[in-house]
């Protein structure tokens, strides 16, 4: 991509900006990268244009940062040089360098590497070789999803689901498919889960009774939703117990959530992948089915219950095949 060309009265409007946020804030450097999330999630508001592409190239693709030169990530964001410089400066580290060290430190904790994307897109695959780097992608996308979570935090958003008074779930487009396989996971385990479907105008009506005992789960990948994130916005706004399924520290989603689960979609396609977000599904909804222990048994009972007296599935299962869900 062709490094955009800054104007230079604009360039001295961003200078002073770039000066003012720093003095009004004092930040102090932030020591980790999820301390350079949480900055950029509160600053992005406020940076200019350049900035925030910035801001979301870092945050979404941390291994530019990690391993670029200034003039590549330049380039690879469309700004100037030294907005990159500056860009660095205004979240409190003293240069590149610091911002490359964090991005670094933050991709060695997760002990592996995602193949780049760019680079799949150059190769002539075979079939075979595109099935192979699909599992291999996927494999990293289970890896690094699971190894940024903070076992604190995740403990959080379990009980936060399993004690609500009702649980709200919503994901569109190619979320639904992991929203609803929540929504019915949940539905198991608990009463009072509700799937949000926006139409007709019903966003509102579905929602309006969600309060501060209420938890809501809203699930989005770039390009996100305005529904969803509308959806959001509300249940913030109503006081409930607001969780993030996404994949950008930059989503509009993680900015309104309480907790925030990042999950990686990188794919040797272009169709994104969405296998971590299937996996973080199924762990939450254990892990929520294991926290409410007697309860959730008592509610699988009635639900075997219901299953048999309907007759909802073949009766002669194979062997080992009986009491799937």
């Amino acid at each position: 991509m062709a490094m955009r060309q800054d104007d230079p009265a604009r360039s001295a409007e961003v200078r002073e900006g770039v000066s003012s946020l720093g003095t009004e804030a004092g930040p102090s450097p932030p020591r980790s990268f999820e301390e350079l999330a949480e900055r950029l999630r509160e600053l992005l508001p406020r940076l200019s244009s350049a900035q925030r592409q910035l801001a979301r190239r870092v945050l979404g693709n941390p291994e530019d940062a990690a391993f670029q030169s200034v003039k590549d990530l330049a380039e690879a964001a469309g700004v100037n040089q030294s907005t990159v410089v500056r860009f660095a400066q205004t979240i409190g580290l003293p240069g590149f360098p610091a911002l490359r060290r964090l991005c670094e430190e933050h991709l060695a904790r997760q002990a592996q590497l995602v193949r780049r994307f760019d680079e799949l897109a150059t190769l002539e695959a075979t079939p075979r070789d595109f099935l192979r780097d699909t599992v291999e992608l996927d494999r990293h996308n289970l890896s690094r999803t699971f190894a940024r979570l903070d076992l604190g935090m995740w403990n959080e958003v379990v009980r936060a689901l399993s004690g609500a008074r009702a649980v709200y779930v919503l994901g569109l487009r190619k979320s639904y498919a992991p929203a609803y396989l929540l929504w019915y996971l949940l539905q198991l385990t608990r009463d009072q889960v509700h799937s949000v479907t926006p139409g007709m105008g019903t966003l509102i009506d579905q929602l309006r009774r969600i309060g501060p005992e209420d938890a809501c789960v809203a699930l989005g990948i770039h390009r996100y939703a305005q529904d969803t994130v509308a959806a959001m916005e509300l249940a913030s706004d109503a006081g409930a117990l607001t969780v993030a399924l996404t994949d950008n520290a930059a989503s509009p989603l993680a900015g309104l959530a309480r907790w925030t689960v990042l999950i990686d979609t990188a794919s040797a396609g272009v169709l994104r992948s969405m296998t971590a977000f299937v996996a973080v599904v199924q762990a939450l909804a254990s892990a929520v089915a294991a926290h409410r222990g007697v309860e959730s048994r008592e509610a699988f009972a009635v639900e075997e219950a219901f299953l048999e007296r309907f007759h909802v599935y073949v009766q002669d299962a194979p062997p080992g095949q009986a009491g799937g869900r």
